[in-house]
Formats: structure tokens, sequence, C-alpha cells
């Protein structure tokens, strides 16, 4: 939305998603939540008292007195709550949130009450290595990595998207859309044992996101901080060095960095990358980040040989 100047009223959702959310008008049962972050507001639940909104923190006991200013809240929006309004409008106004992007979407036929019960099952999941840790599902990412991950896994869509007969839908926004995932009635029944852990596709998923964002923010880092060194290399060809330099064991995100400097620096003086780590001593004995910063300080002493 905009900022909708000459209308009267202002509508709190554009016209297509309201007919979506509300097909039948939104006294007919089907309601409109939000899972907001509140640590992309300055005092959420004051903010929330005064909308005059049903909401409720997803955290309780201490979780709540120590991390309550950054938890995720469950709000009920009613359709033209100024709140809502702002979640759904861009401008260069702080009270409008679009960009911001600080939560997530749920509508269904249910309570504030079972939806929050439903929700506080799946705030912890079992790591893959062992012990706990958050599923931050009401980030827009992280859920929609999540809802693709598990579209064909009947067990994980059943626990996380129904609540007893009724189905659940979730919205994210994205710079400038929404994305929808609308899980089928058929996936409904009787409750069962919530999943201990997410499945491999979505953490595979994971994986891939978050290795995406560390190579964006390689690139700007390297094109800031040694544009000469990386001058005539393209995105997608220090991608490709990065993805070389994984496959080669430098996983960790400065030793990734290390690598693909060193190549572009070897493709400056025609330079074998990997002859250089055949001639550094205890090769095999040194840590992914100490070969990292060895590859490097023989690649720069070959730039200067060569200048």
């Amino acid at each position: 939305m905009d900022r909708q100047f000459g209308v009267w009223p202002l509508r709190a959702l554009p016209a297509v998603l309201e007919q979506v959310i509300w097909p039948d008008g939104s006294s007919a049962g089907r309601k409109m939540f939000a899972v907001l972050d509140a640590a992309k507001f300055f005092d959420l639940p004051l903010l929330l008292a005064k909308e005059g909104l049903q909401h409720r923190c997803l955290f309780s006991g201490a979780a709540l007195e120590d991390w309550g200013d950054v938890a995720p809240w469950l709000v009920e929006l009613s359709p033209g709550s100024d709140l809502l309004r702002n979640l759904m409008t861009r401008s260069e106004q702080s009270h409008h949130l679009w960009d911001l992007r600080p939560g997530v979407f749920i509508y269904g036929d249910v309570s504030l009450e079972d939806l929050w019960r439903h929700l506080r099952r799946f705030t912890q999941v079992r790591a893959p290595q062992g012990g706990k840790l958050f599923f931050r599902f009401w980030d827009a990412d992280t859920l929609s990595l999540h809802m693709r991950g598990i579209c064909e896994d009947a067990h994980w869509l059943h626990a996380f998207g129904t609540i007893g007969d009724k189905p659940l839908t979730f919205m994210t926004t994205q710079t400038e859309s929404v994305v929808l995932f609308a899980v089928s009635p058929r996936m409904c029944g009787t409750r069962t044992k919530t999943p201990e852990q997410l499945p491999n596709p979505v953490l595979a998923l994971m994986r891939q996101e978050r290795w995406a964002r560390f190579q964006r923010r390689l690139i700007q880092l390297l094109q800031a901080q040694h544009p000469q060194e990386v001058a005539g290399i393209s995105d997608a060809d220090l991608n490709e060095l990065s993805n070389q330099g994984y496959a080669r064991g430098f996983r960790i995100e400065k030793a990734n960095f290390n690598y693909v400097l060193s190549a572009a620096l070897c493709q400056r003086t025609g330079d074998d990358l990997t002859g250089f780590a055949r001639s550094i001593p205890d090769w095999h004995h040194l840590t992914e980040l100490d070969r990292s910063y060895e590859l490097l300080k023989v690649s720069k002493a070959r730039v200067g040989d060569v200048s």
C-alpha cells in the first residue's frame, strides 16, 4: 500500500488480498494474525496495548522476562486496524513498516489462544548436532524456506500447518509482493507428536540461503576493500571462486574470503593457486583459516614480484 492520498476510509489491505483472506467478509470467522519480532520495534508490547489488539508473547516465564523485548509476539489484526495498515504500507515515514519486514502473517478460523498454544510448540527445535536452537519462523525468509522445504512432508505440514480440523495459511512479504502458503484441509486430522527436528530439505535450503547471503556480502566487501585486485572479475566469477574455495575446504567465511582474494590475485599474475598450496610447508597440519592466510601471503608476495 502507498499513503493513499485522497482515499477515505483508508484501506488496511489491497482489495485483491482482502478478498483472498476474507472471501465471505471479515465477519465470517476467519481471522488474521501476525507474529512480530519485537527486536524490530521500539517497545512492541506498548504499541500493541495502545492499538487495543489482542496479543501475547510466544515466550513465557523466565524467557519472557529476559527476552521479551526481542521476542516474537502474536497479535490478532482487525481488518481496519492502524497496525495492519502500517505493516502493509511503504513510505519514508518510520511508522510505515513494509520495508522493515518485521514478521509474518497467518490466517485461519482459529482463536488467538489456540494459535498461541500451537506456535509455542515450534519456537525451539533440536539441532542436528544435538541440543536446542530457536526456530525463527517469525522471520519472513526463514518461514518461506521452511514452507518450501516441507511442501511434500505430510507429517510436518500436518503438525505445523493445521490446528485440529482447521488449516492455516501463512503469508510473507517480499520487496514488491506477498507470498501465500496455504495448507490443504486434507492435512487436517488428529494432533500428532510435535516434530523434534527440522526436516533435511529445510536444513539444506537454510544452508544454501545462508551461503548465498555470505556471497553477496563477500562481493560487496571485495569490491569496496580490494577494488584493484578484483577489477575486471564479474560477480558471477567471484561467486564461482567462492564455490571453488568451499569445495576445497575453505568454508569458514573469513577463510573463504581469503581464498577468493588469493585466487583473484593469481588471475592477475597467471599463477596456479593449487601450486602455491603445494609449496606451503606443513600444509596438511594447518587449520583451514591458517591455510587461507598462508595462501594470501604467498599470492600477495607473488604480485609484488611480478610488479
